[in-house]
């Protein structure tokens, strides 16, 4: 059992550590790929430095498949000089990693009486005999890999959210510039003016990263000035329509008809479709020409070839 023996200063951090490992067994365990695959993903959200999550993939290394099963338990014994040649680390950086991977509720220590990691394994079946095995405890990891994936899949979660409002913000935006562009190309009346400069301030604003309430406000705020261009481009077209409407007589409309009905029709030798003749001539129709032309008198079915 993985209980405090009293050679390491107890705080509130590593006594939680001490009760997650006790709650280890057939309903708790996990395997080995899911903890370290649920560790990693949320190593930085949950506060892990480079070199605490380096040690974690280091110290799961040593321990084997069968002890991440509900009757075993995933210990380790490395000692502290093999960490550290791996590692780089000093003695004393790597004494405070496993400080904050034990405060973090990540790993456990079971000391053994002389304060040695030192372990022992089954010759028959490969398991860790827990009586005579102490060291470094990754039960912790394992009884909350439950709650490091449901965190993991908050962040993605999250992290999707963020690019549809990405993707919203930047069509709300190029929707916005080309209507504004087109409505002042074409000198139509509206608020072109105030609609570029909200445009410019959102665009300012949007620089950067932002997290997701601030992206939420964006999007609505340049929604908002988007539906005001669409509301006054709409008016002016309308607009303008009925007034070029009203100037029209019905002797033009139908003069650009009857001309348009005429640059329809092809006419003439530059617009009119070609007519390919796709008859073929017989041979003895070549034969004919060739002897009206006083050509030479050769037959052509008794020639030979050129071998003859």
């Amino acid at each position: 059992m993985s209980t405090p023996t009293g050679f390491r200063a107890m705080t509130p951090g590593i006594n939680k550590a001490h009760q997650l490992a006790e709650q280890w067994g057939t309903q708790t365990a996990v395997a080995k790929e899911r903890a370290l695959l649920a560790f990693n993903m949320t190593a930085k959200l949950i506060g892990v430095s480079a070199q605490g999550r380096e040690i974690i993939n280091m110290i799961a290394s040593f321990t084997r498949d069968c002890d991440w099963e509900g009757d075993s338990r995933p210990l380790a014994w490395p000692d502290n000089q093999r960490l550290m040649d791996q590692t780089g680390l000093s003695p004393a950086a790597l004494k405070r990693n496993f400080r904050a991977l034990a405060e973090a509720g990540l790993i456990a220590f079971k000391d053994s009486p002389n304060g040695r990691r030192v372990g022992r394994r089954n010759t028959h079946t490969g398991k860790i005999d827990l009586d005579r095995s102490y060291g470094i405890d990754l039960s912790p990891l394992g009884v909350r890999t439950p709650e490091l994936e449901q965190i993991a899949g908050e962040d993605r979660r999250r992290a999707e959210h963020m690019r549809n409002l990405a993707h919203q913000f930047t069509r709300q935006r190029k929707m916005l510039t080309s209507i504004i562009e087109a409505a002042t190309d074409n000198d139509l009346p509206g608020p072109w003016h105030e609609c570029a400069e909200d445009l410019a301030a959102l665009a300012y604003a949007r620089r950067g990263r932002c997290d997701t309430a601030r992206l939420e406000s964006l999007c609505d705020r340049i929604a908002a000035v988007l539906e005001r261009a669409n509301t006054a481009y709409s008016a002016a077209v309308d607009k303008f329509r009925k007034g070029s409407s009203s100037h029209t007589d019905a002797h033009e409309a139908t003069a650009q008809d009857e001309t348009f009905d005429k640059n329809m029709s092809p006419m003439g030798s530059i617009n009119e479709p070609p007519i390919q003749n796709t008859t073929e001539k017989k041979i003895q129709d070549l034969y004919n020409e060739r002897q009206a032309a006083n050509a030479a008198q050769v037959s052509l079915f008794d020639a030979g070839d050129a071998g003859e």
